[in-house]
């Protein structure tokens, strides 16, 4: 809870000192930081250790901000993260950055779940849907999931719409059950 709150003082931070002009750059930055940090997965953790010599920890983060469109912006965060010993919260805070950037365009991320690969008339259908459901526009991110047999389960982070054949099944057999 400590972090999630930290995170929020980060991410607002950075969310009230960007214009709006900005937010698609800040998106795109934030696309490319969780690709760094998805291949380099020690990245985060050897950029908060006491092992690796501080001069060090900032070089790699400034190195990383130059690859990014608001170079110092990110250098200017990684810069105090990595001081305060924190830079271990950085997921927290691009994904807070995100909705709050997001949810200023009235849009969400929906992570959608799908049994096997959908036509675009289905995806557009489903996509309407939860835009009506949830009353924003919606920036899909769909991901195949053989498990749920059929159907769909699409989350944001305050919501699940479980439409999947496996979930229908266990409430079926659930009230046999009973």
């Amino acid at each position: 809870m400590k972090n999630i709150l930290l995170a929020r003082r980060y991410s607002l931070a950075i969310y009230k000192s960007i214009e709006s002009e900005k937010h698609d750059s800040i998106l795109k930055d934030i696309s490319a930081l969780r690709v760094v940090f998805a291949q380099y997965k020690d990245l985060i953790k050897n950029t908060d250790s006491y092992l690796v010599a501080i001069e060090k920890r900032i070089a790699v983060a400034q190195t990383i901000a130059d690859t990014l469109t608001n170079k110092e912006i990110w250098k200017n965060l990684f810069d105090i993260l990595i001081k305060r010993h924190k830079f271990s919260v950085i997921p927290l805070i691009i994904d807070d950055l995100e909705h709050l950037v997001l949810d200023s365009a009235n849009k969400a991320k929906v992570l959608l779940k799908v049994a096997h690969k959908q036509s675009d008339e289905t995806i557009t259908k489903i996509k309407s849907k939860i835009s009506d459901i949830i009353e924003k526009d919606v920036i899909l991110d769909i991901v195949t999931d053989p498990q749920i047999i059929g159907g769909f389960i699409a989350e944001t982070e305050s919501l699940q719409i479980d439409g999947s054949v496996k979930n229908n099944l266990e409430k079926f057999k659930l009230s046999i059950i009973k």
